[in-house]
């Protein structure tokens, strides 16, 4: 059984073609998303489109309380920085994830392989964005780097659990857990945790920025 993060390297040969890449879990129910208005969204909110982003989750059950849709439900901004992106549905800038794999993936890939874990990948997105931002994009400090798509903008995870459910969940725990260690061990600095208060831009309002209109002069770019 392969990890998920593992087959982000058969994206390699398509990047190039295209702008954005969505990597979606196999049990997502896209069927109550308004995909053209999710996008127009997601690309004109801020002045520059995040480097990684992904819409709410429609269940409660989601671990980060700022990536389920009930959550934002008397919040009227369109979109919100935040500081980390779950691995089931982020949304990556292609030039990102190319960046992204060579320098995270393929370091630890044998570990990856081996235990089929992906835990703590996700972990990494935000930091190894900023450090894309640095070194790729000449620090372009207006680009947000991590962000959710709010506006009632929900998908339904069906959380089927194949792997777990193929393997045992004991197992299938002990070896993310294990990966995970392997994670924070090689990269630790570029590691932030979901559960972070700077994480959370319910909790610490004034680190991340919400946007409440659409730019005016925005042309929806259809390569994704």
């Amino acid at each position: 059984l392969y990890s998920k993060a593992s087959l982000f390297l058969m994206t390699l040969e398509f990047l190039p073609k295209y702008k954005y890449i969505w990597t979606l879990d196999s049990d997502i129910d896209l069927r109550s998303l308004d995909l053209k208005k999710f996008f127009h969204i997601l690309q004109c909110s801020f002045k520059h489109p995040p480097i990684i982003s992904q819409p709410l989750v429609d269940q409660n059950n989601q671990f980060f309380r700022y990536l389920r849709r009930m959550s934002w439900k008397d919040v009227t901004a369109l979109a919100s920085t935040v500081g980390f992106i779950e691995i089931q549905i982020p949304i990556f800038d292609a030039s990102f994830l190319e960046y992204f794999i060579m320098a995270f993936i393929l370091p630890i890939l044998p570990a990856m392989v081996v235990s089929g874990g992906d835990w703590g990948i996700d972990e990494m997105f935000c930091a190894a964005g900023r450090e894309f931002m640095r070194h790729e994009k000449n620090g372009l400090h207006d680009q947000p780097i991590c962000a959710v798509v709010l506006n009632d903008m929900s998908v339904k995870h069906r959380n089927r659990g194949e792997i777990g459910n193929t393997i045992g969940w004991d197992v299938r725990w002990d070896l993310n857990d294990a990966f995970r260690k392997i994670v924070q061990k090689t990269f630790g600095e570029f590691c932030q945790s979901g559960g972070l208060y700077s994480s959370d831009p319910l909790i610490v309002r004034n680190h991340h920025k919400k946007v409440y209109k659409l730019r005016s002069s925005c042309d929806v770019d259809s390569s994704i």
